[in-house]
């Protein structure tokens, strides 16, 4: 994935750019200085829908003679608009392994959620993975239309992966499981006056007073037996 960028001029403020459709950015790395760049913000936006933070993107900047390979390292976002107004990107030297986080996409519908047997629960969102920078997947993939029942789960183990992608999670880590259906709490509702107290009183100690009010309840039930 292609971006172009230009170096931006210290005199603009951020706040013309982003009126220009414009979006500042800062590319870093372990072997480079830092530099303020700008882009043009549809074409960040499409750059990052198609390479997600886990995937390369070549970042030419007008002037030099060839792409910066990077990472999206952080995105800040207007709150009221969800609209990106700055981009930092890692630039990455491409024969060093690096780590990244790559998302969970889940897919497909499970036989036991749509037959009311169980939930599925998604307990990864993310998987950590080392490899080269040209190698790292955009995404996992995890159908799970094979979940026909209680417990049942896909694990890390069951992924599809690329060889040259080493998973720094257990093989075993469960991604998603499908499990029990929250119980309804039953609810018990005091016929007497005396077992609303009791009720109230059952998980702590008695007070004196609490203890008279209990006796004197106790008392007016008696009474309403006997007429």
């Amino acid at each position: 994935m292609n971006l172009a960028a230009n170096f931006r001029n210290n005199n603009q403020t951020l706040s013309k750019l982003r009126g220009q459709e414009s979006l500042p950015a800062v590319i870093f790395g372990k072997e480079t200085t830092s530099v303020a760049v700008e882009l043009k913000k549809l074409d960040f936006e499409r750059a990052y829908r198609e390479a997600g933070e886990s995937t390369l993107i070549d970042v030419q900047i007008e002037g030099e003679k060839g792409p910066r390979p990077v990472l999206v390292s952080e995105i800040q976002f207007e709150p009221a608009t969800g609209q990106p107004i700055h981009v930092s990107f890692h630039q990455v030297a491409l024969k060093e392994k690096v780590t990244a986080h790559v998302p969970v996409v889940i897919t497909g519908e499970a036989p036991a959620v749509k037959n009311s047997l169980g939930v599925l629960l998604t307990l990864l969102d993310e998987i950590e993975v080392e490899a080269y920078p040209r190698d790292l997947p955009k995404e996992f993939v995890v159908d799970v239309s094979n979940l026909t029942n209680v417990n049942q789960g896909i694990e890390i183990k069951d992924l599809k992966v690329d060889p040259k992608v080493e998973i720094k999670a257990e093989p075993d880590e469960l991604i998603v499981k499908i499990d029990y259906l929250a119980k309804e709490e039953e609810v018990v509702v005091p016929t007497t006056e005396a077992e609303a107290i009791a009720g109230v009183t059952a998980t702590k100690e008695l007070t004196e007073e609490e203890k008279k009010v209990r006796e004197e309840a106790a008392k007016k039930e008696k009474e309403k037996a006997k007429e």
